[in-house]
């Protein structure tokens, strides 16, 4: 029981590596049909000259809504961050029904960051490109590991997202610091007003420029 959460009878006792083990079993082929999409879908990035790029930050610094805006300003399309790619399996796992295992996420942090952890153990590029099979850009980056290893393979730009008085996340295992040890990152003050010359969209569209991505605002 997780948060009086009961799971599935065949998942009562389980370990959490049998847990994702089974939840890989009986989903395999939403993993694989992902993977597929994830290689079409990067073939597709390079003729249309998408840049992929990884929004970071602690929880609810505007990682999803940067995503959402950099999609409106480029070809680039946000297909939801990680949670949105694990939560079918998670669900399962939990014995509840997708929503409810969604909305719910926050009050089971920790089970959801250990039980993504214990996905990607063997490849820590994993979640991204599972990501990155519905979508092109990275989102729900947790695992310092995990972030490495997307700089190194997979997204163009690693961007950090400051925003004064947010929590610290405890699933997060890196901070701007590491980012900055990053071959290629960059940085976002999500703490401008709209009507700032620096304000969000501002630098939305500066770092959509510096890619060579930025088609102009109200283009998407």
């Amino acid at each position: 029981i997780i948060f009086g959460v009961v799971m599935p009878g065949t998942m009562v006792g389980a370990s959490l590596a049998e847990q994702v083990a089974a939840a890989s079993d009986k989903f395999r082929g939403y993993i694989e049909d992902l993977l597929a999409q994830f290689e079409r879908r990067s073939a597709l990035r390079k003729e249309r000259g998408v840049r992929v790029v990884n929004f970071v930050g602690h929880g609810r610094c505007g990682k999803d809504e940067s995503a959402t805006r950099f999609s409106k300003v480029t070809l680039a399309d946000y297909g939801g961050a990680t949670s949105t790619i694990v939560n079918p399996m998670i669900a399962w796992c939990l014995g509840l029904d997708e929503e409810t295992s969604y909305k719910s996420r926050h009050d089971n942090r920790m089970y959801w960051f250990n039980w993504c952890n214990e996905m990607r153990k063997h490849d820590p590029t994993l979640l991204p490109k599972l990501l990155l099979g519905q979508g092109d850009i990275v989102v729900g980056t947790r695992s310092h590991v995990e972030v490495k290893a997307a700089a190194a393979e997979l997204v163009d730009v690693t961007i950090w997202i400051n925003r004064l008085n947010t929590p610290v996340d405890p699933t997060m295992e890196y901070d701007a610091y590491d980012v900055f040890q990053l071959p290629n990152w960059d940085w976002i003050d999500n703490n401008k007003s709209d009507d700032d010359y620096q304000s969000l969209q501002a630098q939305i569209n500066r770092i959509a420029t510096s890619l060579g991505m930025f088609l102009g605002e109200n283009c998407g």
